[in-house]
């Protein structure tokens, strides 16, 4: 079933991000594939939705309609215009946990590589806007390090034509089912390893709990986590959504602590105060001095002084014989 999912949403699930700005005042807006990881690259002015839109459907004019689109929780993905947009286009718009760019793995790996390749142009004095289309040229027809298939293949079912002679392979197994295999085994070996090196362990979070949420570090003096507790109400895998005064705060599990033995205001009983007594009646009363003979009172006992002699440590012997290493050594006295 999960092969079949898969073989069925190539070129339908696409991940989308900003990078940005640059030193021009521009942005690079990147749309990836998440199964082939095939990458659309546009460069835009301005991150709002009347920018985004027209490049998006420029995309979507070769690429087709996707079923998904997931993106980060910029602006322009939370306007009005953009959902109306996501409805006329019959795709749903998913917005990934706040703060958690892992969530969004794939197209932010490719961010990585981007910028690198934009680096790599500016340090040695070249216009890397021009030399875009060949950069996305190469990466395209490259096998991906997790599906071992090139993007443009996986995607297209064939071979990017590229100026070198290739020779077909008539016992290659199907495409799709490479990249389910290899893909597959490819994220097990990532989760494992970032797995242990986080140290993870499973969420107890559970909507009602009483949490405390990690805070950004303004100073020295910041504590890591907002002394205001919140209340969970809901949890959906590793994201969790908590409240506190009518507001709502979604981060992944990480970013909250849950509170032991919590004893909210709203559970304690009201407290009376003590009602005021009389100045007379809160002076206490001092308490009689009884006389006792003298003959009650116990006598000290004698105590004889004894002297101490001080400790001395016996005197140090010299050793008339050399030891076994220097035997070899012939020693004199001087003169």
């Amino acid at each position: 079933m999960v092969e079949e999912a898969v073989k069925s949403s190539l070129g339908l699930n696409w991940l989308l991000i900003f990078s940005g700005p640059y030193p021009s005042g521009q942005y690079i807006l990147v749309v990836v594939d998440e199964h082939s990881r095939y990458p659309e690259v546009e460069i835009v002015h301005s991150t709002s939705a009347k920018v985004v839109i027209p490049r998006l459907q420029g995309i979507f004019a070769r690429q087709g309609f996707p079923k998904v689109l997931k993106s980060d929780n910029g602006p322009p993905f939370q306007s009005q215009e953009f959902a109306d947009f996501a409805n006329a286009c019959g795709f749903k718009h998913r917005r990934i946990t706040p703060l958690w760019p892992e969530a969004n793995g794939n197209v932010e790996r490719f961010m990585g590589t981007l910028n690198k390749f934009v680096r790599v142009c500016v340090s040695g004095n070249r216009n890397w806007k021009s030399e875009l289309n060949q950069f996305l040229m190469q990466y395209r027809a490259t096998p991906h390090s997790s599906t071992k298939i090139s993007p443009f293949e996986a995607l297209t079912g064939r071979k990017m034509s590229f100026g070198l002679p290739d020779i077909p392979k008539s016992d290659q197994a199907p495409v799709s089912d490479s990249i389910v295999n290899n893909d597959a085994m490819s994220k097990t070996k990532m989760k494992a390893y970032a797995d242990q090196r986080r140290h993870t362990s499973e969420s107890s979070l559970k909507p009602g709990n009483h949490v405390l949420a990690k805070q950004p570090k303004l100073n020295k003096l910041t504590p890591p986590f907002d002394p205001d507790p919140y209340t969970v109400i809901e949890k959906k895998g590793s994201m969790v959504t908590a409240e506190r005064d009518g507001r709502c705060l979604t981060r992944n599990s990480s970013f909250f602590r849950p509170i032991k033995n919590a004893v909210m205001l709203e559970d304690e009983e009201e407290y009376e105060a003590p009602q005021a007594s009389s100045p007379e009646s809160s002076i206490p009363a001092a308490p009689e001095l009884v006389s006792s003979p003298e003959s009650s009172l116990p006598s000290a006992p004698d105590i004889t002084l004894v002297p101490v002699t001080p400790r001395r440590n016996p005197p140090r012997s010299t050793r008339s014989v050399l030891p076994q290493k220097m035997k070899d050594y012939v020693m004199s006295k001087p003169k």
